[in-house]
């Protein structure tokens, strides 16, 4: 479970020339000054978490086989826990999964790093719509919107940095736009960031816009909980906010689930205070989970988010922030957690039965 669980250390490079400055305003202050000292932690398990509603993949339309393809093209390339505490991959992982696996990573670590730096909860980051656009990313902060490009390499940055800034230069969009190079050698060496900042301007974001984005990006993370239904009408809503261009008539206008019980029912995990839950269908076998090891994983999800998303409580949403935890359950048993709401939970095959008597 370690191998999963453990968190590791990833050295950040911030590039700052006099050709490309880098603006610092916009960072948490605490968190680059303890960044840029030391790196940040991560463990494998948030890198997938944080790559699981956003990389694309070859499933641009399947947020479940979305997550399937980033589990397999990661979960075989990592290393175990080495004494310098640092982030490995496995030397001998095979050619041709080498790019797919560098992807997945690029995408976790650029999306989680953000989230620390720019100190924004990861339900605020969203894909940019269009061809090989699967690494292009926005995110709202204060009212403006702020593109991410995230890269990942095995040998030299040179080209993934040039990239940026004349992509940059060539698209002429004032916005502004940073660069999150992942650098992810093979076998002795490990993995390290550069983050790089080309010119900008910020735009404004509407904030019926910003309701949309998080509803849809709501429906997929309920869904991995479990909660189908709710999960249907969410996205349900986003399109209907995004088709009105306002939030007035939806704001505070509850979602008719109908009778979802008759189907299964949800469980709740209290973790150090904070109840957690997942829905279980009738046919566990349904229920969305995958198998690392000797250990099943299941993805509930924040209960009191998912009463506000119920609710449609609209302010609540935009000020809602969650538990980042990391917690062993007793023996068999860990969770790990995130701001968005969402979580990991590793269970023991034993532990599991446990479980599903409770559902």
């Amino acid at each position: 479970m370690k191998k999963y669980t453990q968190s590791r250390l990833v050295p950040v490079v911030f590039e700052n020339s006099t050709a490309h400055p880098l603006d610092i305003s916009l960072f948490d202050t605490n968190a680059y000054a303890t960044i840029q000292g030391t790196g940040f932690k991560t463990t494998p398990l948030r890198i997938i978490r944080s790559a699981m509603v956003h990389y694309s993949g070859r499933f641009p339309d399947s947020s479940i086989l979305r997550f399937t393809n980033s589990l397999i093209d990661l979960i075989q390339s990592l290393d175990g826990v080495r004494e310098d505490g640092h982030f490995y991959i496995r030397e001998k992982e095979a050619a041709e999964f080498q790019t797919r696996s560098s992807e997945v990573l690029a995408v976790g670590l650029c999306l989680d790093l953000a989230s620390k730096l720019f100190s924004v909860n990861r339900n605020r980051f969203y894909v940019i719509d269009g061809s090989r656009k699967r690494c292009d990313f926005y995110f709202e902060k204060n009212g403006l919107r702020y593109l991410l490009e995230a890269k990942g390499r095995k040998g030299s940055i040179s080209s993934a940095r040039n990239d940026i800034f004349d992509k940059k230069l060539a698209s002429g969009v004032t916005t502004p736009k940073y660069g999150f190079i992942s650098q992810i050698p093979r076998g002795s060496k490990p993995t390290k960031m550069t983050v790089v900042d080309p010119d900008y301007v910020p735009s404004d974001f509407p904030r019926h816009l910003l309701i949309y984005q998080l509803l849809f990006y709501y429906s997929k993370l309920t869904k991995f909980a479990g909660f189908w239904r709710l999960s249907e009408l969410l996205a349900s809503r986003a399109r209907a906010v995004r088709r009105s261009g306002s939030v007035v008539s939806f704001d505070n206008s509850p979602l008719d689930l109908g009778n979802v019980e008759k189907l299964g029912s949800s469980v709740v995990f209290e973790v150090n205070g904070v109840p957690f839950t997942a829905f279980f269908p009738r046919n566990f076998e349904k229920l969305i989970s995958f198998r690392f090891e000797n250990f099943t994983s299941i993805f509930p999800i924040d209960k009191l988010l998912v009463e506000i998303l119920e609710r449609q409580d609209y302010e609540k949403l935009l000020s809602y922030h969650g538990t980042e935890l990391a917690v062993q359950m007793g023996e068999g048993v860990s969770i790990e957690s995130s701001e968005d709401g969402s979580s990991t939970m590793l269970i023991s095959d034993d532990r599991l039965e446990e479980i599903k008597s409770l559902a």
